[in-house]
């Protein structure tokens, strides 16, 4: 073996693996038991506008499964013993800088893979790509990973839809729920995490990444823009990772905030190559840097997705509005600026302008209200849910505009276009040139 390079090796390694495999099998050795699971059925399955109702029950149904004594000893007494691991361990510590048992524990992951597959019939290709994933574990590769995104705040009219490649959004269906679980680990399991009423829609990604954190910034990006497509209180419920990885384990984790899902809105086949647009414009847009356009955004989620009061999510909004359209030195008669700035710009996508302009100012006295601890005359709560709505939606295609306007202008100096268009008619049509050219997403 010394050689040869290090997939040569395993590949060696493997083929002696195989062998015991296949011997210690027909001697019954290596056997797998019987073991009790719980698998639930799904009936009467109704998906209506987000809303999932179905009847589950349960039965016990027998599966073989490993029996973990022997196919530990197995590992240990035998897998371990071949001349060749115990080299290749040594090898894998050198080359890698790592201690001989870490080496040791990392081949027996590969080793134990081996034998699973093994058992089952293993094809050439199989273990090719089991090798190959091996070495690019050990070399911090990028792994594939496909995750499964439960989310809320968003429902689709067909089964399912193609976003772009390698990631689509589909309803539930019964088999995610029929998942047969060990007697032993209920009440719960991987697949079983609670997570209350069904979610009306599931995300399915695939992502290359050497970090968790990044395949996480790209779903929380994602969410971020499918909140910016249209009102929507989208967040996700639970995710479950599945690596292809003999080093690196999948796992499932839910949000652990309680989110309200206030607004909700459908998916058709229309919308998707508009969406496919956004998503593939917005997600290089979003950053985690700290700037006004970030806490505007957060402060917008804030007002999405907070439990609380509608005075409470208009005074968020106007915090988001209060970071975009406000210099960092302004001080006074900010609820007449941020209004009729907003109103001017927005007026260049359709709405008009004295409506947003009063609504925004309405909701900047209810803001002001709310902040200093007075109460919301009746006479103008009457229709607060439907002005809260409205801000919204301003505050939404305000941040579509400054996130695509953050590469080609200072905030400061857009502000100062806008204040200018309302005096200048060339100024205006400057204004509505700059916003034309790079605002293509107006959803």
């Amino acid at each position: 073996m010394d050689n040869k390079g290090l997939s040569a090796k395993l590949w060696v390694l493997s083929k002696e693996i195989q062998e015991k495999v296949k011997e210690y099998k027909s001697t019954k050795q290596l056997t797998k038991t019987k073991q009790l699971y719980l698998k639930p059925k799904i009936s009467d399955f109704d998906y209506k506008e987000g809303n999932i109702s179905c009847t589950t029950s349960h039965s016990p149904v027998v599966k073989e499964d490993w029996d973990m004594k022997k196919f530990f000893d197995f590992t240990e007494k035998v897998l371990k013993q071949i001349p060749d691991y115990h080299r290749l361990a040594l090898e894998i510590s050198k080359k890698y800088e790592v201690n001989e048992a870490q080496a040791d524990f990392w081949l027996g992951r590969f080793g134990q893979t081996l034998t699973g597959r093994a058992f089952e019939g293993l094809s050439e290709e199989t273990l090719i790509d089991t090798i190959s994933t091996f070495v690019n574990d050990l070399e911090k590769g990028p792994v594939e990973w496909k995750l499964k995104v439960w989310i809320n705040g968003v429902w689709l009219e067909a089964q399912e839809y193609d976003i772009y490649e390698g990631f689509k959004i589909r309803r539930p269906k019964p088999s995610d729920f029929e998942v047969e679980t060990p007697f032993y680990l209920l009440p719960y399991s991987r697949e079983t995490l609670p997570f209350g009423p069904h979610p009306p829609a599931v995300l399915e990604l695939e992502y290359r990444a050497r970090e968790p954190v990044e395949f996480q910034n790209e779903i929380e990006k994602i969410i971020n823009c499918l909140r910016l497509f249209r009102l929507g209180s989208i967040f996700s419920i639970k995710t479950e990772t599945y690596p292809k990885s003999i080093l690196t384990s999948g796992w499932t984790s839910g949000s652990g905030q309680r989110l309200a899902s206030t607004y909700k809105y459908p998916i058709s086949k229309e919308d998707i190559p508009k969406l496919g647009e956004l998503i593939g414009r917005l997600k290089s847009l979003l950053s985690k840097e700290i700037d006004s356009i970030n806490i505007a955004l957060q402060r917008y989620n804030d007002a999405l997705l907070r439990p609380e009061s509608i005075e409470s999510r208009i005074t968020s909004a106007m915090t988001c509005f209060e970071a975009l359209y406000l210099k960092a030195e302004e001080r006074m008669e900010l609820s007449h600026r941020l209004s009729q700035r907003a109103a001017a710009l927005l007026g260049l996508f359709d709405f008009v302008p004295l409506e947003v302009y009063n609504n925004l100012s309405r909701a900047y006295d209810v803001r002001s209200t709310f902040i200093h601890g007075s109460l919301i005359e009746p006479k103008n709560h009457k229709d607060i849910a439907e002005l809260a709505e409205k801000t919204l939606n301003y505050a939404r295609i305000s941040l579509l505009i400054f996130l695509q306007l953050r590469s080609p202008i200072d905030k400061d100096k857009f502000i100062n276009r806008i204040d200018n268009s309302l005096l200048d008619m060339n100024a205006h049509s400057k204004l509505e040139e700059l916003v034309r050219e790079h605002c293509s997403i107006y959803s």
